[in-house]
């Protein structure tokens, strides 16, 4: 059984590996077309949009996803029901944000072509509660998951590339999301009528409640992460403009990306970490592979992302956004720290300490909102990266003491072996190139020899760290 547990383990994180490669270069693809032909001051409205309607989205999925992928791998035997109850809570909880969004949208103070390309980036709001992920997640069926993360991302290309050739086409750059989801929803929730039955509908307000009362922590922390990664790109525009929205957004877009791996190992551990609950020794081994894990890939990511910010940034969205290559290498900065902070807390919500972790994560809202209103006003784009920034040190403070209470120990030997081994793989090759006024290609690609030459000496990935949830560390 322990063998079966590491290898589905294994086979989970190389089909999330492979899916996601393929889906962040469709995705590289979508935003490097749609920031050429769209510019600065459209894309702006575009990233303006998306962070809007993600406070509208966590309105209309609380929580419930993460709550019920934790409830499945813990009892497989529960999908129906779950899928019944969570899907009708979901849709319910859709109309009203929907509702309430548009009536946001239809308040602001924008031309009405810009009021109609906001409204449309809200139709997913109405679909989002049937996509079913966390049925796939929930037992470990990871390969359903890849295909619909590759679908999805080939028909926004696809969908950009036919439909948005310059500014006059904001609407259908805004409808991407929502067409793509649409289609690649359809054929989720085909695939769960073939594997577990049809999707059914009710309206049950007792396992409503529970259902709310378990994920309303997940919800507020999740709400809490929003604002220090989303608040930035709503006040941007009061005290600059969209075109600064829109570099910004260019360089969160690579961001994103410099965050696909973190994505793939916490989906592929998670469920194994939440089955672990109550067997300290496998707490304590999980916890320790998905740090050994989630470091050792992004630590690297995130110094060669720092250093590479301005040839990246230019690379992806042309020259018009090369004045955020600093504001790309702050958040890129930031994102070594966002691995930390998965390392420490995502365990904790597999073992249902979300309470905790909202509160970790909720001083770093508070710190965001206080360093946005300090920073963005004077700095720009610039200080919205220092405020997230600052906000990502904050949580890390708390979680680390969180972690630590749970399980007795930090991975400090793991955190400090993968940044030895990003300096010398990463920092060294890349750094020295550009210092002699080489090609950027040319450090990168030195680098991954180099990192993965450092990583092995210091013994920073472990293939063996996708079997260590049998109980040992």
């Amino acid at each position: 059984r322990e063998h079966m547990i590491g290898a589905r383990l294994a086979r989970n994180v190389g089909a999330l590996t492979l899916a996601r490669g393929v889906t962040m270069l469709l995705t590289l693809g979508t935003v490097a077309h749609l920031t050429r032909a769209l510019g600065p001051d459209a894309f702006g409205v575009i990233g303006y949009g998306l962070a809007l309607y993600s406070y509208f989205g966590l309105a209309a999925r609380p929580g419930l996803d993460t709550l019920a992928v934790r409830e499945v791998a813990r009892d497989p035997a529960r999908v129906d029901a779950l899928a019944a109850d969570v899907t009708s809570l979901q849709a319910t909880l859709a109309l009203v944000a929907a509702t309430a969004y548009l009536g946001t949208v239809g308040l602001l103070d924008r031309p009405p072509a810009e009021r109609l390309a906001l409204a449309v980036i809200g139709a997913p709001l109405l679909v989002q509660p049937f996509t079913l992920e966390w049925v796939y997640q929930g037992v470990e069926r990871m390969g359903v998951l890849a295909v619909r993360n590759v679908a999805a991302s080939a028909l926004q290309l696809a969908g950009a590339l036919l439909l948005v050739h310059g500014p006059e086409d904001l609407v259908w750059a805004a409808a991407l999301q929502g067409m793509a989801l649409l289609l690649v929803t359809a054929a989720l929730v085909g695939a769960f009528w073939r594997d577990f039955g049809p999707l059914r509908l009710r309206i049950d307000l007792p396992a409503w409640r529970a259902l709310l009362r378990s994920a309303l922590p997940i919800a507020a922390s999740s709400f809490m992460i929003l604002v220090y990664y989303n608040l930035d790109k709503l006040m941007l525009p009061a005290f600059r403009d969209d075109a600064a929205v829109g570099m910004y957004d260019a360089a969160y877009r690579l961001v994103m990306v410099g965050l696909v791996p973190a994505a793939i190992l916490s989906q592929a551990f998670f469920p194994a970490l939440s089955a672990a609950l109550g067997d300290r020794a496998r707490m304590a081994a999980g916890a320790q592979a998905y740090a050994r894990s989630n470091l050792g890939v992004g630590l690297p990511v995130a110094l060669g992302g720092a250093l590479l910010a301005g040839p990246l940034i230019v690379l992806l969205a042309g020259p018009d956004f090369a004045q955020a290559a600093p504001v790309l290498a702050l958040l890129m900065v930031n994102v070594g720290v966002v691995y930390l902070n998965m390392s420490l807390g995502q365990p904790l919500l597999a073992w249902d300490r979300q309470t905790a972790y909202f509160w970790a994560v909720g001083s770093g809202a508070v710190a965001n909102v206080a360093l946005n209103v300090a920073l963005i006003p004077p700095y720009g784009a610039a200080g919205a990266a220092w405020a997230t920034l600052g906000a990502e040190v904050v949580v890390l403070g708390a979680l680390a003491v969180l972690h630590a209470r749970m399980i007795g120990r930090l991975p400090v030997p793991a955190t400090l072996r993968a940044l030895a081994a990003a300096a010398l793989g990463v920092g060294a090759p890349v750094g020295g190139v550009l210092a002699l006024g080489g090609p950027w290609v040319a450090g990168a690609a030195l680098a991954v020899p180099a990192y993965a030459a450092a990583a092995w000496a210091l013994g920073v990935l472990r293939p063996a760290d996708l079997h260590a949830l049998r109980g040992g560390a």
